[in-house]
Protein backbone atom coordinates (compact mmCIF):
# COMPACT_ATOMS: atom_id res chain seq x y z
CA UNK A 1 0.00 0.00 0.00
CA UNK A 2 1.41 3.29 -1.02
CA UNK A 3 1.08 6.37 1.51
CA UNK A 4 3.25 9.30 3.00
CA UNK A 5 5.45 10.07 5.37
CA UNK A 6 7.82 12.58 7.04
CA UNK A 7 9.97 12.38 9.38
CA UNK A 8 10.20 15.38 12.06
CA UNK A 9 14.09 15.37 12.42
CA UNK A 10 14.03 17.45 9.38
CA UNK A 11 11.20 19.80 9.82
CA UNK A 12 12.43 20.92 13.56
CA UNK A 13 14.12 18.61 15.22
CA UNK A 14 11.71 15.82 17.05
CA UNK A 15 12.73 11.97 16.63
CA UNK A 16 9.15 11.38 16.03
CA UNK A 17 8.08 10.54 11.99
CA UNK A 18 4.38 10.24 10.89
CA UNK A 19 2.98 7.88 8.29
CA UNK A 20 -1.02 8.31 6.80
CA UNK A 21 -2.61 7.68 3.69
CA UNK A 22 -3.02 10.80 2.37
CA UNK A 23 -0.54 13.91 2.81
CA UNK A 24 -3.61 15.82 4.81
CA UNK A 25 -3.25 12.68 7.28
CA UNK A 26 0.31 12.84 7.90
CA UNK A 27 -0.46 16.82 8.67
CA UNK A 28 -3.21 16.24 10.84
CA UNK A 29 -1.27 13.42 12.93
CA UNK A 30 1.89 15.64 13.29
CA UNK A 31 -0.30 18.35 14.72
CA UNK A 32 -1.93 15.74 16.68
CA UNK A 33 2.04 14.88 18.08
CA UNK A 34 2.31 18.41 18.45
CA UNK A 35 -0.40 19.03 20.78
CA UNK A 36 -0.35 15.69 22.73
CA UNK A 37 3.82 15.75 23.09
CA UNK A 38 4.90 19.19 23.10
CA UNK A 39 1.65 21.05 24.52
CA UNK A 40 1.63 23.08 21.22
CA UNK A 41 -1.63 23.94 20.67
CA UNK A 42 -0.93 25.75 17.34
CA UNK A 43 1.83 24.79 15.02
CA UNK A 44 3.45 27.97 13.37
CA UNK A 45 2.25 28.16 9.58
CA UNK A 46 6.75 28.58 9.18
CA UNK A 47 6.72 24.75 10.55
CA UNK A 48 3.20 23.44 8.80
CA UNK A 49 5.51 24.19 5.24
CA UNK A 50 8.40 22.72 6.22
CA UNK A 51 6.80 19.74 7.44
CA UNK A 52 4.58 19.82 3.78
CA UNK A 53 7.61 20.25 1.98
CA UNK A 54 9.12 16.88 4.05
CA UNK A 55 6.05 14.78 3.22
CA UNK A 56 7.24 11.70 0.39
CA UNK A 57 5.84 9.40 -0.74
CA UNK A 58 6.25 6.03 1.59
CA UNK A 59 6.23 2.65 0.26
Amino acid sequence: MTGYSADLAQVCGCQWAATGTTSDEVVAKTKAHAKETHQMNEVPAAIVQKLQAAIRPAM
